[in-house]
């Protein structure tokens, strides 16, 4: 006779379980943006989507040097990225964000 708790754990190996942990990601959709908003000493900024909402992102979610972003922040020109939108418990994410206008 099988436990409860090896139940879960079965279900949890065959991807029957939702994670709480995991974040939800729209990976059908790659989103284009621009970054508005950088906080270097923080590490973080802000995405503005296509959809002209504003996303989150973390400097671990940025595919490069980010603290390259504040200059061009700073002289208020437009970084363009790609990135992932994804929908957290604290709001609106951009994971894997890339920037596509290399650095000019």
């Amino acid at each position: 006779m099988d436990l409860p708790i090896l139940d879960v754990m079965k279900s949890a190996l065959s991807g029957n379980v939702s994670d709480p942990d995991r974040r939800r990601t729209s990976k059908e959709s790659i989103m284009n943006g621009i970054i508005t908003r950088v906080v270097v000493q923080k590490g973080f900024g802000f995405v503005t989507g296509e959809d002209k909402q504003d996303y989150f992102f973390h400097r671990t979610d940025f595919n490069g040097f980010f603290e390259d972003l504040i200059v061009d922040v700073e002289k208020k020109r437009a970084i363009k990225v790609t990135f992932e939108p994804a929908s957290t418990d604290k709001g609106p994410r951009a994971r894997n964000v890339t920037r596509t206008d290399n650095g000019v």
